[in-house]
């Protein structure tokens, strides 16, 4: 789908959806220099969950991304593949250890195991 009127049309979604007060409002791809995620943030007056795009998938990646939203006003971070691909994210983050790839991605969300619960653990990678 492409959508080549977004600076038009979010503003007055995030309007409407504002009245009815929703718990959160949730950015996909989230670019925090865009000047139309700023006035997201500015007219967004409760949760706003940002999901970062990503360069690569990497520590250093995700980390700065995610840093950069935060800056930008984020209240709440959403890593949806690289979480599925590392089961123990936060840990890999605070150690900085690298990331299992994000591989199967047309598996994920599908109902097996393949591609979705299958990632190892740092723990058990070093095992393997």
């Amino acid at each position: 789908m492409r959508e080549d009127d977004q600076d038009d049309v979010y503003p007055a979604l995030v309007r409407a959806l504002a009245e009815i007060s929703p718990a959160y409002l949730h950015v996909v791809h989230a670019d925090p220099d865009s000047p139309l995620f700023r006035t997201i943030r500015r007219m967004w007056p409760g949760t706003l969950i940002a999901n970062p795009k990503l360069p690569g998938v990497t520590t250093e990646h995700v980390a700065r991304e995610s840093a950069r939203l935060v800056a930008a006003g984020a209240d709440l971070i959403a890593l949806g593949r690289p979480f599925l691909a590392n089961p123990d994210l936060v840990e890999r983050l605070r150690l900085g250890a690298p990331l299992n790839p994000v591989q199967e991605q047309h598996l994920m969300y599908t109902g097996t195991a393949t591609g979705y619960t299958d990632y190892p653990t740092m723990g058990l990678a070093a095992r393997r």
